[in-house]
Formats: C-alpha cells, sequence, structure tokens
C-alpha cells in the first residue's frame, strides 16, 4: 500500500460494492418481493444482453487506455499520469458507468428487479465512497490539468 494513492482498502473498491448490492438484491427478491418485469421473456432477455454487453465494452475499453497510458488498476497503487483518451473522453468513470449498466442489463436478463432498483443505491455509494475521494486526488496531484479535464467531461456520461 502506498500512502499516494487514491484508495487502497478492499473495502472501497468498486468489486465489493457490486458483490454487495448483487447479493442484496437477491435477498431482497428472495424474502421481499418477488417481481414480474412486465416483458416478455426474450424482450427481456435481449435487452439485458444488450445493457450488459455495452456495460463489459466501456470497462474493456477503459482497462485498454489505462494499459496504454500505463497506468495502475489496483487500489494503493500511485497514479502517474492523468488518462484522457479513449472512452475517458466521454466520461471520467467509464469503468465505474460500465459496473453501473451491467447491474440493471443483468436485472432484466435474469428477471431480477431488486437489481435493478438498487442501481441508483450503486451509483450514489460508488460517487461518495470512490469517485469523490479520486477526484479530490487528481485534483491534488494533477492541479489544473484535472481541473480542465472535468469542466469538459462529465462524471458519468
Amino acid at each position: 500500500m502506498n500512502d499516494d494513492s487514491a484508495h487502497s482498502s478492499i473495502w472501497k473498491t468498486s468489486d465489493f460494492m457490486i458483490g454487495i448490492i448483487l447479493a442484496s438484491g437477491m435477498l431482497m427478491e428472495h424474502f421481499v418481493i418477488d417481481y414480474e418485469i412486465p416483458l416478455s421473456s426474450i424482450v427481456r432477455y435481449l435487452i439485458g444482453l444488450l445493457v450488459v454487453t455495452l456495460g463489459f465494452t466501456l470497462i474493456l475499453m477503459a482497462r485498454i487506455e489505462f494499459n496504454r497510458a500505463g497506468q495502475p488498476r489496483t487500489p494503493g497503487i500511485p497514479t502517474t499520469c492523468l488518462v484522457k483518451t479513449g472512452v475517458f473522453k466521454i466520461s471520467r468513470n467509464p469503468l465505474y458507468l460500465g459496473i453501473v449498466l451491467i447491474l440493471p442489463g443483468l436485472g432484466l436478463a435474469a428477471n431480477l428487479v431488486w437489481w435493478i432498483i438498487l442501481t441508483p443505491l450503486l451509483m450514489i455509494w460508488l460517487q461518495q465512497a470512490l469517485i469523490l475521494p479520486v477526484e479530490q486526488y487528481l485534483l491534488e496531484r494533477f492541479g489544473e490539468e484535472f481541473g480542465c479535464y472535468k469542466k469538459n467531461v462529465r462524471r458519468w456520461i
């Protein structure tokens, strides 16, 4: 772990957060209400698959850009440059946006309405626990360069 990184705790990773939301949604579906999404199974599945594919594509494209720039994807390792290319031209957080798309896409495909309902909660949690601290870190580390990037590229989309 390095003190010069945006975050270094396993408890503050998107993998941990989405795991909690997925488990919570399944428990709520089982114990609170089992709701049938009012679309035919094939339509639900196809729309869900399309949204999941879009989410994974964003994640893959963001990872490619991180690799090209030689930037870490692991908590605890300092960032050495600001990545502003590829999908980072349209979203400051394409990795998190991809995750946020995957959750409701899976909910549609699997007919688990709670995953769709919990998506805004995941967005708020990601923003408060990860995005805002990382933005502060990047502002301190890259100053005006990050400030200009932040003015020109939206947080989500």
